[in-house]
């Protein structure tokens, strides 16, 4: 039955299993055929899960009940979205996500639409409760700190026409330890130039300032400007505009960055979504030109320890952002993160773990994964014989 089962990029970046945390209650709201007995329900736990040796928190939604069909091998999505309802249902805010491919179009706006996915039935119950997606915790950016109160919507609707054909809602409380979007427009804003500032040190790391560097800074400034409200918009494209153009000014006349003290402030201002959102951002103007340079991918490392974030997720998304494939030159240690002070032993164990991982890759439905799989597995060969010689 394999039609529910849409697993986020998320799991190929970090996935994860842990001990569960305990919250409140929460309240489920499901809507379906008010003619049936049966309910169409959408149920959200709060779970930790692993990938490799990383534990995520993550929201784990699942659906389950009848759904009904114009008529057999039906062709739906399957559509996520969540507010938060703190303040009331009259009142609702956006939760923003720092992965793309759960985003809305074009902003930072949590949603997730699955690919086309057939129902077989013009009448189908979905007996047991069947995970359609889990997101990382850390990866969503709430309005406020403190406790939050959270509505997830699921819908199915025709892939054809976009129309509804079932929809639940589940409420769940959230304790956010970090500070929101809305607590200090000022740190927000600080946060933002910064993040600014330090995509273009990147971008200038080679040397060369590359017109695809400088689209995708362009390209994360509008998405910061969807999120905003048409009152706030034109204000606070002036001051990212300007941000943008006095980080490459200062770029081009070779003026000293102290990205020690720049990252700091981000540490200390941002809440870790941010941070993740912000190397994410430094990762694509890096691989914009097509090619990594050494030098760049050594900022890179640096940037990741000085944002205080954690260097297996870190790795993970390069390995996603930044294949191995479009690295100027191969670094066998750097790639595939072997402990240098590690005994022979310890070094040889580290490439089994990364010659299953990889090696799970290379008959993936993407040819560029089963492309950069090949190449990891010939790294891993090489530095075994160099172990072995």
């Amino acid at each position: 039955m394999g039609l529910l089962f849409v697993i986020a990029i998320i799991w190929v970046l970090c996935w994860l299993i842990g001990s569960r945390k305990e919250r409140e209650r929460p309240v489920s709201r499901q809507s379906g055929d008010a003619l049936s007995a049966l309910r169409f329900r959408l149920t959200v736990n709060v779970d930790s899960k692993t990938f490799g040796d990383l534990p995520l928190e993550v929201f784990v939604l699942s659906i389950s009940g009848p759904v009904i069909v114009p008529h057999d091998n039906y062709s739906v999505r399957y559509l996520l979205t969540a507010m938060d309802i703190t303040d009331g249902d009259e009142d609702p805010k956006p939760l923003l996500c720092a992965l793309d491919e759960l985003q809305l179009q074009d902003s930072k706006v949590f949603a997730y639409q699955s690919p086309p996915n057939k129902i077989p039935y013009r009448t189908f119950v979905i007996s047991e409760s069947i995970q359609i997606l889990a997101v990382p915790v850390d990866t969503l950016i709430f309005p406020a700190q403190g406790r939050r109160r959270i509505k997830f919507i699921a819908k199915i609707s025709s892939a054809s026409t976009g129309d509804a054909i079932v929809s639940a809602e589940y409420d769940i409380c959230h304790d956010n330890p970090n500070p929101g979007y809305l607590d200090s427009q000022e740190n927000q804003a600080k946060t933002e130039e910064l993040a600014v500032q330090l995509a273009v040190a990147v971008s200038a790391i080679d040397g060369e300032l590359h017109e695809t560097e400088g689209k995708v800074v362009q390209t994360w400034v509008r998405k910061r400007l969807s999120t905003v409200p048409d009152e706030e918009n034109a204000s606070m494209k002036s001051r990212l505009n300007a941000a943008v153009s006095s980080a490459f000014r200062d770029a081009q006349s070779d003026v000293a960055l102290d990205m020690s003290g720049l990252c700091g402030q981000l540490v200390e201002i941002a809440p870790i979504a941010e941070r993740y959102d912000i190397l994410k951002l430094c990762m694509k103007v890096v691989s914009a030109d097509g090619t990594a340079k050494e030098s760049e991918l050594e900022f890179m490392q640096d940037i990741a320890r000085m944002l205080d974030v954690n260097l297996d997720r870190f790795r993970a998304m390069s390995d996603k952002i930044v294949p191995v494939t479009i690295h100027e030159v191969e670094d066998v240690g750097r790639l595939l993160s072997i402990p240098p002070n590690a005994s022979t032993t310890e070094k040889k164990e580290h490439l089994r773990k990364e010659y299953r991982k990889w090696n799970m890759r290379v008959a993936h439905s993407d040819p560029d994964v089963r492309k950069q799989a090949t190449k990891m597995l010939d790294l891993i060969a090489t530095a075994r014989s160099s172990l072995d010689s």
